[in-house]
């Protein structure tokens, strides 16, 4: 079963949004596949296309709201992570700032490797964003990661 980001409050995914933002921006520049990718992220956690042209315009203008579950946080770190290495290059600043905002998240820093090495197996078998969470989530518990 998917995750219901609606149930999150209108102020956590704005937050997230703009954790994603600010991920993208790290390097100088939002590239194709981030802007891409940012764009589909924003309609998957129900934000308005005006709502994350705002975000994009002034990230620093919102406040940052972490979600309370844990599963929510789980996905937050996932698509950080999945915007960190899909442009084909994990910069230092990009890996130190999705460090940090795991470790606020909850989360440590062998999650994010798991977190990758999922993304990355899990592109490459082709599998589908289900299966990649699922096999992401069942590491994540064996490993004593998931809080």
């Amino acid at each position: 079963m998917a995750f219901d980001y609606r149930r999150l409050s209108e102020a956590e995914r704005l937050s997230h949004f703009r954790n994603l933002v600010v991920m993208s921006l790290k390097d100088g520049t939002v590239c194709d596949p981030e802007r891409d990718l940012l764009s589909f992220l924003a309609a998957k956690w129900g934000l308005l296309p005006e709502q994350a042209k705002a975000v994009l315009d002034n990230p620093d203008q919102l406040k940052v709201q972490l979600a309370k579950e844990t599963e929510a946080r789980y996905h937050q770190l996932f698509d950080l992570t999945e915007l960190m290495i899909i442009d084909g290059e994990m910069r230092a600043k990009e890996r130190e700032l999705c460090m940090a905002l795991a470790v606020e998240l909850g989360f440590d820093e062998a999650s994010v490797r798991i977190i990758i090495e999922e993304i990355l197996g899990g592109n490459q078998r082709r599998d589908s964003e289900a299966q990649i969470h699922a096999r992401t989530r069942t590491r994540l518990v064996n490993a004593g990661k998931w809080k």
